[in-house]
């Protein structure tokens, strides 16, 4: 079973879960959500690349050219061990990436797959003030 790990060489959490308005899990009017969201950003302000740790499955891509801010949602294609347990299913949400990101442009199709060690997309400034990621992961069994 294939380990899902955090996708940035450096971690760091620019604003975490909390239960605020802005940062609630994205289902929190379910008894039975499971998502945590946070701001991720690299060490250096830039545009710090996200892989992806495991074969993903591509299951939208929406915001390029529109008022949408940018996201991207995939899924493992099978199930992992992660920080949470073994046999989850990841998926993650990764927002605010801007409309000319050359990573996002090789697989924003859905049912594309992004294969272990490949850049998903890099930190933006689409609907945000300064360079970084709005992260959203959990477990879509």
């Amino acid at each position: 079973m294939k380990y899902f790990t955090f996708g940035m060489k450096d971690m760091r959490i620019t604003q975490s879960y909390n239960g605020t308005v802005s940062h609630k899990p994205h289902w929190y009017n379910s008894k039975d959500y499971s998502d945590y969201p946070i701001d991720i950003a690299g060490s250096d302000g830039g545009q710090s690349p996200y892989y992806a740790t495991v074969d993903m499955k591509v299951t939208a891509c929406k915001g390029i050219g529109t008022s949408m801010t940018n996201t991207i949602w995939l899924v493992a294609l099978e199930n992992c061990k992660t920080p949470l347990g073994d046999n989850i299913k990841p998926f993650i949400a990764l927002t605010h990436w801007n409309d000319n990101d050359s990573a996002i442009a090789k697989h924003k199709n859905a049912g594309d797959i992004v294969k272990a060690g490949e850049v998903i997309c890099y930190e933006g400034t689409d609907g945000a003030s300064a360079n970084h990621l709005h992260m959203i992961c959990g477990d879509a069994n």
